[in-house]
């Protein structure tokens, strides 16, 4: 069954700083929860050039950030300063407590970042940072970016989840067999004309 969800109505604008919330729960017919499983939600966020968002802590969350446009300037009190963008991806193990900022510099193009958010299989972990680059892949064909533990892959969710990504230009066609158990959701990132993507 495929159920499609309209843009969500639930925006965060706090000037230049904008949050889309995206529950893919509410997507299913009876929703008895905000999320589809371990998946929480999806924020979408656009920050404008020169946008400090100031330290802040995360508990228990398993935060996946992918930059489809721009540049992401991370900040932590353990791991220090980390830049993500299209090339680079990240996770944050939340776990008991984890602090961190975002900021894009005056001279950078304005952020587009998808921040995915997964229920851990347990509360309090240890936090930690997973970051690495993602290795081109050629059109139409699914890439494999983050795993559950065990699975193989090098950046790892404390969750029964992968995450795979497909770039798909004209008529491309492609398809992902779920693994035992699993209920494939899929997200669709949209750009225009190569220009800045709007939200989806």
């Amino acid at each position: 069954m495929l159920y499609r969800g309209a843009k969500s109505p639930i925006v965060r604008d706090m000037g230049g700083f904008k949050v889309r919330l995206n529950m893919p729960g509410w997507l299913l017919p009876w929703p008895r929860d905000h999320g589809y499983g371990p998946l929480a939600m999806v924020a979408e966020t656009i920050l404008d050039p020169g946008r400090l968002v100031a330290m802040h802590e995360h508990r228990n969350d398993e935060i996946l950030s992918w930059v489809p446009e721009g540049v992401m300037r991370h900040d932590d009190r353990a791991t220090g300063r980390l830049v993500t963008d299209r090339a680079h991806l990240m996770v944050m193990n939340a776990g008991q407590s984890f602090w961190h900022s975002e900021e894009t510099l005056s001279g950078d193009p304005p952020l587009r970042m998808l921040q995915i958010l997964v229920r851990p299989h347990s509360v309090d972990l240890p936090p930690n940072i997973q970051y690495g680059p993602i290795e081109p892949a050629p059109l139409n064909c699914w890439r494999h970016l983050v795993g559950a533990e065990g699975g193989g892959s090098a950046i790892l969710l404390p969750q029964r989840h992968r995450f795979l990504r497909s770039q798909a230009r004209g008529d491309g066609k492609g398809g992902v067999s779920p693994e035992g158990g699993e209920a494939p959701l899929l997200l669709c990132v949209l750009r225009f004309g190569g220009s800045r993507g709007r939200p989806v």
